[in-house]
């Protein structure tokens, strides 16, 4: 089975890239061309098939980019969604 991390959203290039053990959610959206200018960063959701129900975490990449919070990482099979600002 492939190992991928879906990266959808506001992203330049959504959609499937090779995931790598310790591939952290900035790694991943940098592989996706990085954030179009209108991505809530802050606002991003991770979604994890763990068990019968998905777990969702909420992840602050505008906070991590800026060094004020840690990195996360990513496991095979997540999917990262970008959502767009609301104005």
């Amino acid at each position: 089975m492939a190992r991928t991390v879906s990266v959808v959203g506001a992203v330049q290039k959504p959609g499937s890239i090779t995931w790598m053990a310790g591939m952290s959610i900035v790694q991943a959206i940098s592989t996706a061309g990085g954030l179009t200018p209108l991505a809530a960063a802050n606002d991003t959701i991770v979604t994890r098939q763990q068990g019968e129900k998905p777990q969702r975490f909420k992840v602050h990449v505008g906070r991590i980019a800026e060094g004020r919070e840690r990195d996360f990482l990513l496991m095979n099979g997540d999917i990262v969604f970008v959502p767009e600002r609301l104005f």
